[in-house]
């Protein structure tokens, strides 16, 4: 081999160990050095259950005519809690990245992790965090949150809140494939009860209300159940609903 060649296969060789050399000190660098560092960037995963209500059962007369029945309702929820806790996170990330706190939000960086927020921080973190998000998503809503406020105070975070009903089938794609960036929000499809022949006989098929504070029971109740949220049946309140509520709740 000409000398003018094998230089140029030693210089060729020195660059490729080189390039090798840098690339395993980087990587040990981000694996071993900094490990801890992005362990602790992961977020903490935790398992929630979740109780759904059941489909009621039809109600048809004896030719088989539909007279009450169950259509798809998609639907955007809050979990209140989890809301709040991805609120403090944004905000602790925010301050991280400026020194300059606003006094305003000082009281919402110095909340303890396990104390639970009351009304007015929800409201704070749905109104100042969570709608602006949805809205730019395309997902316009109610921006008078006071009943959220009142939701959480006789739920807290055991009841999600349901911030709207009847998202159209694109709505409800959109937002399924971007509730991952805002912690607390999802996306759910729910039975809604409707009556093909609107009040005819209504006297008579009667009409279903939905479950209350009194439902809910022990076993989801209590500071040690906070991982568990319930969604009550619909129960019948008069009519065939009540009378035959037992065959056709689910």
């Amino acid at each position: 081999m000409e000398p003018k060649y094998r230089i140029r296969l030693y210089l060729l060789t020195a660059l490729i160990l080189m390039g090798c050399g840098t690339l395993l000190s980087r990587l040990y660098e981000f694996q071993i050095d900094r490990r801890a560092q992005f362990v602790a960037k992961i977020p903490n995963t935790h398992t929630v259950e979740i109780r759904e209500p059941g489909a009621r059962g039809r109600i048809v007369d004896r030719n088989g005519v539909v007279l009450a029945r169950n259509r798809r309702s998609y639907e955007i929820v809050f979990n209140l809690e989890d809301i709040y806790i991805g609120y403090k996170e944004y905000k602790k990330s925010l301050a991280d990245e400026n020194e300059n706190i606003d006094q305003n939000e000082k009281p919402l960086l110095a909340v303890a992790k396990n104390k639970a927020p009351d009304e007015e921080m929800i409201v704070e973190a749905v109104r100042e965090w969570v709608i602006p998000q949805l809205e730019s998503f395309g997902l316009s809503g109610q921006r008078y949150t006071k009943d959220i406020g009142t939701h959480y105070k006789t739920y807290r975070g055991l009841v999600p809140y349901r911030y709207r009903q009847d998202l159209t089938a694109e709505q409800f794609a959109k937002i399924a494939v971007r509730s991952h960036e805002i912690p607390g929000v999802e996306v759910r499809v729910m039975p809604r009860r409707v009556y093909p022949y609107g009040a005819l006989a209504g006297h008579i098929i009667g009409y279903v209300k939905q479950w209350e504070k009194g439902d809910i029971p022990d076993e989801y109740r209590g500071s040690q159940n906070k991982n568990k949220h319930f969604q009550g049946d619909a129960k019948g309140l008069t009519g065939v609903e009540f009378t035959t509520d037992e065959f056709l709740k689910g």
